[in-house]
């Protein structure tokens, strides 16, 4: 008897829990493998009874005004735009060259690989800065990442559980080119 009431306890905690999901692109219309992934998380996340969050970055294919709000409404309780990312090539040629010349180095100096070279689209945007802002209005339980912006946990309270959604599995072998 014990156990099934530890159990409904357990399953109450998790329901009431608010999750945070950073999105690199707005996941509607769910046309490539990415934006599919995106969807199928945000479908579990409400599917388990949780208060789901997303904080939105848009690409020149997918502005803010162009994207239908009221059909990310169906999977989130909230949503919010975190801002437009810079282009690779909009970029000043040194800060890209820092960033990959960095990235490339960190396995030879043994520092912790959480720079990817694409994710200072969203640093020179201050993506991050966005992601503080929205946790200290949300107070979330967790907050989800996308590898690539993996470094950004940094901004957030200690006391948050991270989880990093690592669907570039090709990390390595883009750092080793």
């Amino acid at each position: 008897m014990k156990s099934s009431d530890s159990s409904i306890t357990s399953r109450t905690s998790v329901e009431n829990s608010r999750i945070l999901t950073v999105l690199p692109d707005f996941p509607l219309p769910a046309t490539t493998g990415l934006h599919l992934r995106m969807v199928a998380n945000l479908k579990a996340l409400t599917a388990v009874g949780l208060e789901s969050h997303v904080l939105w970055f848009s690409t020149p294919g997918r502005r803010c005004g162009e994207v239908d709000l009221d059909e990310i409404a169906k999977l989130a309780s909230g949503v919010r735009h975190g801002g437009q990312r810079v282009e690779q090539h909009e970029l000043p040629l040194l800060r890209r060259l820092i960033s990959k010349v960095r990235f490339a180095s960190m396995g030879l100096t043994g520092w912790p690989r959480t720079n990817y070279p694409y994710s200072i689209r969203y640093d020179a945007i201050g993506g991050a800065e966005a992601l503080r802002t929205e946790a200290k209005r949300l107070k979330p339980d967790a907050v989800i990442l996308p590898s690539q912006l993996m470094h950004w946990c940094e901004v957030l309270d200690p006391s948050v559980t991270v989880v990093i959604d690592a669907a570039d599995v090709l990390t390595d072998v883009t750092a080793r080119l």
